[in-house]
C-alpha cells in the first residue's frame, strides 16, 4: 500500500502545515544546547587564551607567558612525543578493532551481537581511575599477567612492563578499544553484501574486495574512530602517572604539574592552549585523508593512458 503526500494547498486546508514548527519556536529549542556549548566549551576556551596571554604586571593581551614555550625545545619535544605517541595508540587500537569489529557484525549470530556490545560498554560505566587500577593489578608483580608469562616460560616478562611506556600504551589501547569496535562495527554492517558479490563475481581477489567494497564504505567510520581515539588520549596524564612511571612524562603530566604543583595557572594555560592547537591541526589532517586519497586516485587515473 503506497502512501501519496497531498498538494500543497490540500496540506494547507487539511491545517496539516500547522504541523510545521515555527522557526521562532526552533530557535528557542535550540537555546539550550547553544547556551550549554557556550559554557561548557566557548567559555573555557576564552578563558584559556586570556590566561595564555596575560602576564604577571602587564596588560592585555601580553606575549610574556607564550614566550616562555620557545625559550627552550623541552615543551616542544614533549608535546611531539605525546602527539606522536598517541597517534601509534590511534593506530594499533584501529588494527586491533577493525577485524573484531569485523567479526562482531559479520560472523557472530545476530542474537549474541546486542550481548558483546553491551559487555563492551559495562567497564565505562564506572571511574576511569578504576579502570587505571585495575591495569596495575593485572601488570603488579605476581598478578595475572606476571603468572601467565611464567606460565609460557617468559619468567618476569609481564611484570616488566609495569611502570614504563608499555603499561600506559596497553591502559590507552584498553579504553579506546570498546568505543573503536561500536563505531567500526556500524561500518561493518554498512557494507553491502551485493557489491562485495559483484567484486567477487567479476573475479576480484580479496584485497580487492576489500579495496572496492570494504573500503570506501567503511572510511568515514574509521576516521571517526581515529578522532575519537586519538583527541583523549593525547592529552591523558592520570595514565602515564601511575603506569608509566617518572620516567613517561607526557604534555598532560606537565600541564598537570604546572597547575597543580608549580601554581602557575598562566603557564599552564599556555601549554594548554598549544596542545590544544596541536590536536585541532592532526584532527583536521586526518579528517582530510579522505578527501585526499579521493583526489590521489583521480590524479593517478588521469596519469594513466
Amino acid at each position: 500500500m503506497s502512501m501519496t503526500l497531498p498538494h500543497p494547498g490540500t496540506a494547507r486546508r487539511l491545517g496539516l502545515a500547522r504541523l510545521r514548527p515555527a522557526p521562532a519556536a526552533m530557535h528557542v529549542a535550540a537555546a539550550p544546547a547553544i547556551l550549554l556549548l557556550v559554557l561548557m566549551v566557548l567559555a573555557p576556551m576564552a578563558m584559556l587564551a586570556v590566561q595564555s596571554f596575560s602576564g604577571p604586571g602587564e596588560a592585555f593581551p601580553s606575549l610574556a607567558t607564550v614566550s616562555r614555550l620557545f625559550r627552550t625545545d623541552l615543551y616542544g619535544r614533549v608535546l611531539a612525543k605525546s602527539i606522536l605517541f598517541s597517534l601509534e595508540v590511534t593506530a594499533v587500537t584501529i588494527a586491533v578493532g577493525w577485524p573484531a569489529a569485523w567479526a562482531l557484525a559479520r560472523h557472530v549470530p545476530t542474537r549474541w551481537q546486542p550481548v558483546i556490545l553491551a559487555s563492551l560498554i559495562v567497564p565505562f560505566l564506572t571511574s576511569y581511575l578504576l579502570l587505571i587500577y585495575g591495569m596495575l593489578v593485572l601488570l603488579a608483580p605476581g598478578g595475572p599477567v606476571a603468572w601467565l608469562s611464567q606460565a609460557l616460560g617468559f619468567g618476569e616478562a609481564g611484570a616488566a612492563l609495569l611502570y614504563s611506556p608499555a603499561a600506559t600504551f596497553l591502559m590507552l589501547v584498553n579504553e579506546s578499544l570498546g568505543f573503536v569496535i561500536i563505531v567500526l562495527y556500524v561500518a561493518a554492517q554498512g557494507v553491502r553484501e551485493d557489491q562485495i558479490e559483484a567484486v567477487q563475481s567479476l573475479g576480484g581477489r580479496r584485497w580487492q574486495v576489500f579495496r572496492h567494497a570494504v573500503w570506501p564504505a567503511s572510511q568515514p567510520s574509521l576516521v571517526t574512530a581515529a578522532i575519537l581515539t586519538f583527541v583523549p588520549t593525547a592529552g591523558i596524564f592520570a595514565e602515564s602517572q601511575i603506569l608509566g612511571g617518572p620516567g613517561n612524562q607526557l604534555i598532560g603530566n606537565v600541564i598537570s604539574d604546572q597547575i597543580a604543583v608549580m601554581g602557575d595557572m598562566r603557564f599552564g594555560a599556555a601549554l594548554s592552549l598549544m596542545l590544544l592547537v596541536s590536536i585541532a591541526a592532526v584532527a583536521a589532517a586526518i579528517l582530510a585523508v579522505p578527501a585526499a586519497w579521493r583526489i590521489g586516485r583521480a590524479a593517478i587515473r588521469r596519469a594513466l593512458p
